[in-house]
């Protein structure tokens, strides 16, 4: 049961990692110089274009091509809303309604997680923006520098299941040559799982928690300095010596980080009689995400769970 709730959680973040991995998109689809974004626009949806206008790179094309224009209109943060981008999309066609997506991006180097989708149809446009949910540890950031989307567009009347172009897009709010990346300070409780001195990459434990979901969580820290994209799995794991698989399977892409949780539900700490959770042992596995099998670093870790952890 364990290693199948592993591989579908495997499977999934392999999926969310297409839109920023292969079939890449036309070299006229993503202009090069991408330094600059000019201010939100104030458009309404009406009737695109003219194919055949002359097209001018102003650095905020994500996807400019026959069948679509993917434009980002500009950011803005809110201490409500969080940071938010504007785009503007336009279906080309003449027959066939569009959906441009993004499912995965990245703030500063650190892996957010977003979920946009927005239906166009032939012959139109629609301005929209989206939210970008940021982890609780930037909040002591001074400024976004690097804003990193990945775009898949698809052919609504099509059956086929790939997209019609897929890119990745990065804005650089204050010019790329500003862009930052972010690097947590390390803390006196911090605890590490894999070290970065023998890895280009590395696991640490930041804290514990937990929410409406879990009723027990540890927080990672995870970065990933390597060339590749890596799969990150729980194994032997236990919650007061008794096994207690959790939920767990995150994928960090190659230099980049991410902070993410290793949970337990309510159902599983229930069906063990864990009403508390006092110590928490588990190996943390990095594989290559295209060969999930091929642990390439592993850490293992025993630690006390503070009070106030589990089924209640």
């Amino acid at each position: 049961m364990k290693k199948l709730l592993a591989a579908l959680l495997i499977l999934a973040t392999v999926f969310a990692l297409a839109s920023c991995g292969g079939n890449k998109p036309a070299e006229d689809s993503k202009p090069a110089d991408t330094s600059s974004v000019p201010p939100v626009s104030t458009d309404t949806a009406g009737t695109a274009e003219p194919a055949d206008t002359e097209f001018v790179n102003d650095g905020s094309y994500a996807i400019y091509d026959d069948n679509c224009v993917v434009r980002v209109t500009g950011t803005e943060y809110d201490a409500l809303w969080g940071l938010t981008v504007g785009l503007y999309c336009e279906n080309r066609t003449e027959n066939s309604e569009i959906r441009v997506q993004v499912n995965k991006g990245s703030v500063n180097g650190v892996e957010v997680d977003t979920v946009f989708s927005c239906d166009v149809a032939p012959g139109k446009n629609k301005t929209d923006s989206i939210s970008l949910t940021l982890p609780d540890e930037m909040s002591d950031v001074e400024s976004y520098t690097d804003i990193e989307l990945c775009f898949e567009v698809y052919d609504l009347s099509s059956a086929s299941s790939e997209p019609i172009a897929v890119t990745s897009f990065n804005v650089y709010p204050e010019g790329k040559e500003n862009a930052e990346v972010f690097k947590r300070e390390p803390q006196r409780k911090d605890i590490e799982v894999i070290t970065p001195d023998e890895n280009d990459l590395s696991v640490t434990i930041i804290g514990f928690g937990r929410d409406s979901l879990y009723e027990c969580m540890v927080k990672l820290y995870i970065v990933n300095d390597t060339d590749r994209d890596l799969v990150f799995t729980a194994d032997d794991v236990k919650l007061n010596g008794k096994p207690c698989d959790p939920m767990f399977a995150v994928t960090v892409r190659a230099h980049k980080s991410a902070f993410t949780t290793v949970g337990w539900l309510h159902s599983t700490l229930y069906d063990q009689r864990l009403t508390s959770v006092s110590t928490i042992a588990m190996t943390i596995n990095a594989s290559d995400v295209n060969d999930p099998e091929n642990v390439l670093a592993s850490g293992r870790t025993t630690v006390d769970a503070p009070d106030g952890l589990g089924a209640k």
